[in-house]
């Protein structure tokens, strides 16, 4: 085994966990501003104080963004 794949297990696990949860949101109606908000204190309360750099690499607005088109389509197939 790797040394340190047992981190990015539990790293990949948050984060799909974190998708299905925001991936809901967006189906069930959350607004952009409201989902921007629940998401960074969902990080905030994930990562602690690494949320700045996940913030900075991919601004929440984008993943809101994402799914709301990603929900659009599905609706509209």
């Amino acid at each position: 085994m790797v040394a340190g794949t047992e981190q990015v297990a539990e790293h990949v696990e948050r984060a799909r966990s974190y998708l299905a949860v925001w991936a809901k949101r967006v189906h069930d109606g959350m607004k952009e501003d409201g989902f921007v908000e629940a998401a960074r204190q969902d990080l905030i309360a994930s990562e602690g104080e690494g949320a700045a750099a996940y913030l900075r690499a991919a601004p929440l607005v984008q993943s809101y963004l994402g799914l709301k088109r990603y929900w659009d389509k599905r609706l509209a197939a």
